[in-house]
């Protein structure tokens, strides 16, 4: 028999981009299970607290393990991705009253 090529599991490995947005999307799950409603007003070190919470209780998650292993840029973009969210509702209400 021939040897077999790994290649697709290359393919399925998930790059820091989609890491960080999953460690976005399960901040924001966890903050709305608390019952915190997600708007300007959550400061960038809550979704760190957040994380770091989730990272205690469920080290094996994605989300968890980005935590653990992200650089200062790697939190910079989280910031950035954090506030991104908010941008397009200001543009929104900008553009309605144009």
């Amino acid at each position: 028999m021939g040897t077999v090529e790994h290649r697709g599991r290359n393919r399925q490995k998930m790059n820091m981009q989609e890491r960080r947005s999953i460690a976005l999307g399960a901040a924001r799950s966890q903050l709305r299970h608390i019952g915190v409603s997600i708007d300007r007003s959550i400061s960038f070190d809550d979704v760190l607290f957040v994380l770091d919470d989730l990272h205690r209780a469920e080290p094996d998650l994605i989300a968890s393990q980005w935590y653990a292993n992200a650089s200062d840029n790697q939190i910079t973009l989280l910031r950035r991705d954090w506030n991104r969210q908010f941008a397009s509702t200001r543009r929104t209400a900008r553009n309605r009253s144009i």
